[in-house]
């Protein structure tokens, strides 16, 4: 694969075959990119000064305006993630003592906040519901009893 086609594919988000050391870009390519990606005001400088040779912007200015690599939930996404996220909710009207099975159980939108979570779902089948259950009702611990 050559340098060229490295940066092609990581700029489309596939996996080269070895990351690319450093991208420096053209004035013209460095406008584009700032529109394309939506940046503004002094997110990315992409000025004709810096360290790149060719005026257009370089690696560091990318990686600073992109913002870091490790996933979190941050302020302004604490609703969305609500929406987002999946839980376990009955299928079904359940009526009290009856005993989970997975027929019993959907993994829908949104998660609301103390609602079971799908990787959990093997915990739940086998127990019984403590009340009566609505059917799409979100699932909670306080909702279930063990299955003995």
């Amino acid at each position: 694969m050559k340098h060229r086609d490295r940066i092609i594919a990581a700029l489309n988000h596939q996996e080269p075959d070895r990351c690319p050391m450093q991208i420096s870009f053209t004035p013209e390519f460095a406008d584009r990119l700032r529109a394309d990606l939506a940046l503004t005001g002094k997110a990315l400088n992409l000025s004709r000064a810096g360290h790149n040779p060719h005026g257009g912007g370089n690696t560091y200015e990318l990686e600073r305006a992109l913002g870091s690599a490790d996933k979190c939930v941050v302020g302004n996404e604490q609703q969305t993630v609500i929406v987002q996220r999946r839980c376990l909710r009955t299928a079904r009207e359940i009526r009290a003592g009856e005993t989970f099975d997975r027929s019993m159980i959907d993994v829908l939108r949104p998660a609301t906040p103390g609602a079971i979570m799908p990787y959990e779902i093997q915990a739940v089948i086998g127990t019984r519901a403590a009340v009566d259950i609505p059917a799409g009702k979100e699932l909670r611990w306080t909702d279930l009893v063990s299955g003995v």
